[in-house]
């Protein structure tokens, strides 16, 4: 007995030995899901995680900061004057050929700067840019030699070290203050410009011919976050709302993104997630979201309390380990401080809204069925149902919030394209939603297709998510059986 007592003795020894060796070796984790503050730094005008996973954070005095998790430190910059506006370059890699450490700086009365090792030493453009005030800056995240600038005047110029001059791209921009600029992480060569009343435009250069599209209408924009893997697609958040956009050669269309966004928030800095593209990182007057684009609505990121009243003007993600974000916040007296959370899995999984439609080509005076139920909730369950219109002309729909609705085709003489969208809402205060578009043509239109006088298709939920169609007999019969083909094969390619 006394033998089994020893061993007993000896093993607790062991475990506590083990134990204590375990808690003296293991790294301390942040705290997950809260936000905390990693720094003071005062109101930031510029946020960027380099691939180095260094945070680069400058004021809106032109003080640069440099730091990570644990806090941040002045950078001192050999520059004649702070700068007033400052981009990140080339991003592209973590360690070779400089990724993540070229830094550009608009310097008042001395043109643009350059760094190369994240801001310990700068050097002009030895260009000369035409004389002006430069209102926007944007270096190329996959190419450290291209950089872009926006003036007061409406002038956008390309300076290529290749070339070693600064490059008119004014071309038909319209003459008005370009405030905002941004270029696509896959592509040096194509350009978002936001110019102030005028929308928001985009440079392409189909056949090498470069010019410029008007993709949004968008005014007021206070941040462009670009698809890491297509440029052809990008967020953009203004005043109280938030838009994606799809752009072409041509032009652009554009859906809102509101689900889950609270009611009378200002929208700020906006982000996609670099590894995940399905999800994206927005800044408001109250807190951080989280957009889950295959479920079509946006969540609250960090507990209630943390930042729900704050200011969030910059958003930065870890390029290395994305459930790290990083937030700037600016205060109403002048001050500012940088936050850091740490996500887990999280506590609620948002809805899925599902639209079902009984036809999707019909005549004037059809009745048309809109059916919601098939929507989900993978944790909880959907306490209410909203229908609206958001395109084409005004019709009456049938009890707006119900799972099922219906509304009767308008009397049109061309065919044209109704677009509704559907918003549920979870037991836990989640959203999501869903667009679908169904097609009017004039009673008794006999074409076997409707060619390009209406725009076809179904569109995915607001973020891609599942919009499936319910057969239902439609009333143009099987002469649109060519149509349907094209239909289908249109929404395959907008949901890849």
């Amino acid at each position: 007995m006394a033998h089994l007592n020893l061993l007993r003795t000896q093993n607790i020894w062991r475990l506590s030995l083990l134990l204590w060796l375990g808690l003296a070796i293991a790294p301390v984790r942040a705290e997950l899901d809260v936000w905390t503050v990693v720094a003071s730094p005062g109101p930031a005008q510029f946020l960027n995680v380099a691939p180095t996973r260094q945070v680069q954070l400058m004021t809106i005095n032109g003080v640069l900061y440099l730091g990570g998790a644990n806090g941040l430190s002045v950078r001192s910059m050999t520059l004649p004057a702070a700068p007033k506006l400052m981009s990140a370059g080339f991003q592209k890699g973590a360690l070779s050929s400089g990724g993540g450490r070229v830094l550009y700086a608009v310097v008042d009365g001395h043109g643009v700067y350059r760094s190369a090792d994240s801001g310990s030493t700068w050097a002009p453009i030895p260009a000369v840019l035409p004389a002006g005030t430069i209102t926007a800056i944007a270096g190329a995240p996959n190419d450290p030699n291209y950089v872009y600038v926006g003036m007061a005047s409406g002038k956008v110029y390309e300076y290529s070290s290749f070339d070693g001059i600064w490059e008119d791209l004014t071309l038909s921009l319209p003459a008005a203050k370009v405030y905002r600029l941004a270029v696509a992480p896959n592509d040096s060569g194509r350009v978002y410009a936001a110019i102030e009343g005028q929308g928001i435009y985009l440079l392409v250069a189909p056949n090498r011919s470069r010019h410029w599209v008007k993709v949004s209408d968008l005014n007021g924009i206070q941040d462009i976050a670009i698809h890491p893997a297509n440029g052809y697609e990008a967020l953009l958040s203004s005043g109280g709302t938030v838009e994606r956009i799809y752009a072409t050669d041509v032009g652009g269309r554009s859906w809102p993104l509101r689900n889950g966004l609270p009611g009378g928030a200002l929208m700020g800095g906006l982000v996609y997630d670099p590894l995940d593209h399905d999800f994206a990182y927005l800044g408001t007057t109250r807190g951080m979201y989280k957009f889950n684009r295959g479920l079509g609505s946006w969540s609250r990121l960090g507990a209630d309390g943390d930042l729900a009243n704050k200011k969030v003007v910059a958003v930065g993600v870890d390029p290395r380990d994305t459930d790290v974000v990083y937030a700037a916040t600016n205060d109403d007296l002048g001050g500012g401080r940088l936050y850091r959370i740490e996500q887990s899995l999280p506590s609620n999984l948002p809805p899925q809204a599902v639209i079902n439609i009984n036809t999707l080509f019909v005549q004037s005076f059809d009745t048309v069925v809109l059916d919601g139920a098939s929507s989900i909730d993978p944790d909880g369950q959907i306490i209410s149902y909203k229908w609206s219109e958001t395109s084409g002309i005004t019709i009456a729909i049938n009890g707006d919030d119900s799972a099922i609705t219906s509304f009767v085709a308008p009397d049109v003489t061309k065919p044209i394209t109704l677009r509704f969208q559907l918003e549920v809402l979870d037991n836990k205060n989640a959203w999501a939603g869903a667009q679908a578009e169904v097609v009017v043509a004039p009673h008794g239109y006999s074409r076997g297709v409707l060619g390009d006088e209406a725009e076809f298709g179904v569109e995915g939920s607001i973020g891609n998510g599942d919009v499936s169609t319910r057969g239902g007999g439609g009333s143009l019969g099987w002469g649109l059986l060519p149509l349907a083909l094209l239909v289908a094969y249109r929404w395959h390619q907008r949901r890849r």
